[in-house]
Order: structure tokens, then sequence, then C-alpha cells
């Protein structure tokens, strides 16, 4: 058994030397994996209209050609419906290119006189958006 210490033929151990470097490999893939994960979670993103019918709503927005994941969440009470788009992308480099999307959902109440509410708006930094200044 060797503990980096010189054998009878002059050489130095290198099962400490091997886990190490196992280790800093194990760093840099977990490190990787992590900002990945960390670039592709999805952010809130105004929506441009919104489509109510018998309960069922749909929200059409402006995503990315590179997106690949979206949701929309719903929050009701008696007084509003506030809907927020969530979209997500992993690509590290993608055009500017705006894609329209869509995203249903149902509603557990009929809206009613609910005011329709876009969640992303009550944001400070999407209050000054055209997609906002309007609703």
């Amino acid at each position: 058994m060797s503990h980096g210490l010189p054998d009878a033929t002059g050489r130095r151990g290198c099962g400490l030397l091997a886990t190490v470097a196992l280790g800093a490999v194990l760093l840099v893939v977990l490190a990787l994996a992590a900002g990945w994960w960390w670039r592709g979670r999805a952010s809130p993103t105004p929506w441009d209209t919104v489509r109510i019918k018998k309960g069922t709503v749909t929200v059409q927005y402006t995503g990315s050609e590179c997106e690949d994941s979206a949701r929309l969440e719903v929050e009701e009470d008696q007084t509003e419906v506030v809907l927020t788009v969530y979209a997500g992308s992993h690509a590290f480099s993608c055009s500017d290119v705006g894609v329209t999307r869509e995203l249903t959902t149902s509603l557990d109440s009929p809206l009613g006189d609910r005011a329709v509410v876009d969640g992303a708006c009550r944001l400070a930094e999407f209050a000054s958006y055209l997609a906002c200044t309007g609703k």
C-alpha cells in the first residue's frame, strides 16, 4: 500500500493524485450542470393578449425562438385573476427574433366581473414595457 512515498522503483503512489483529479473533474461537471440549470430557469414574461372562453384562458406572448420551457400560472381571488407567463431557455446563443406563442389553462371559477391582470407587469422591471402599459 502506497501513501505517496517512493516504492522500490522510485515512483510515488498515484492513488491520492487520482482521487484529487477525480474530485476536480466532478466539481467541474457539477458547476457546468448548475450553470446550465440556472440559465434555463423560467422567468416572468409579459403577455400581449388574453382570451377567456367558458373558463378556459389563453394568453399570447412574444417569446424566444430558443425557448424550451414555458408555463402559465393563475392566481384567483374575488376581485381579480392574475395570469403570469414564465418562459425559459437553456440556449447560450439565440437571435433576438420574437416568436408569438400561446399558453392555455383553466380557471377554478368563472371570470365574472373580476379584473384580468398580467403578473409580470406588476414587477418593476416590466412596468414600462409596451405590453404592460396598455393593460
